[in-house]
């Protein structure tokens, strides 16, 4: 298994995670559909479920998604506030180096 392909697993099943805890936890049912979108989105990328995207799309959607992942992280380690927070800051501390290293692989063509 290389490491990308690892990498885009452990986005999944984190975003997965991240949903269900958002839904029961955090800010509510917004998030958890954003989460599970893009958890699909790293389905497809495994593919476990049919790509919605090209590959020139792919692309742009991977560095959107590193995009992502490093303002949630910044903004987790900027607002620390209590032991709920620091479950968060983990939690997008592992998308953001799932993304680093999903971007910077070499996609198969």
């Amino acid at each position: 298994m290389t490491n990308r392909k690892l990498a885009i697993l452990v986005a999944m099943s984190t975003s997965l995670v991240a949903a269900v805890a958002e839904l029961f936890y955090g800010l509510g049912w917004v998030a958890s559909v954003v989460l599970l979108a893009i958890a699909g989105h790293y389905s497809s990328m495994a593919g476990w479920l049919p790509a919605l995207l090209n590959a020139r799309w792919q692309r742009f959607a991977e560095f959107g998604l590193l995009a992502l992942s490093t303002l949630w992280f910044a903004t987790s380690l900027v607002l620390l506030g209590g032991p709920n927070q620091l479950i968060w800051v983990a939690v997008s501390a592992v998308l953001f180096v799932a993304n680093i290293t999903i971007v910077s692989a070499k996609p198969k063509s």
